[in-house]
């Protein structure tokens, strides 16, 4: 009996392919399907605030190095980003040197997958929502 414990135990391996943590599942290239703004300001990006045709504004890939690549459809040119997690892995943090001078960003993570992700910007009054899904 502990010969097939062991044998069992030992064939359920995990799959080293698949992402452990946020971070890990963070790293690929995102494009933007929806942009838009909490006009309302009650918190919630509600139906009637999404602008699903200014999709494809934003292409975003992180790289596990922390380091990567935004694309602004309005300026065509990729430019580097330098990105990492904060508040428990609830914002990410994204600084680019766009125009010749550092910018700060923090994207506060409303809802994540593998797939999918929901952000926010409150850098601006109303607040800014991003839907980001992986190419």
């Amino acid at each position: 009996m502990s010969v097939l414990a062991v044998a069992v135990l030992g064939s359920c391996k995990k799959d080293d392919d698949t992402p452990d943590t946020r971070a890990e599942m963070l790293v690929d290239t995102w494009n933007s399907t929806e942009i838009g703004i909490d006009t309302n300001a009650n918190g919630v990006w509600d139906a009637s605030e999404r602008d699903p045709a200014a999709g494809n504004a934003v292409k975003i890939t992180f790289s596990g190095d922390g380091t990567g690549t935004a694309t602004y459809a309005v300026i065509g040119t990729p430019f580097a980003i330098t990105w990492n997690l904060q508040n428990n892995d609830n914002d990410i943090r994204l600084i680019s040197n766009v125009f010749g001078t550092p910018d700060t960003t923090i994207e506060h993570i409303v809802s994540f997958s593998i797939a999918e992700a929901i952000v926010r910007d409150e850098s601006y009054s109303p607040a800014h929502y991003m839907t980001l899904k992986k190419q």
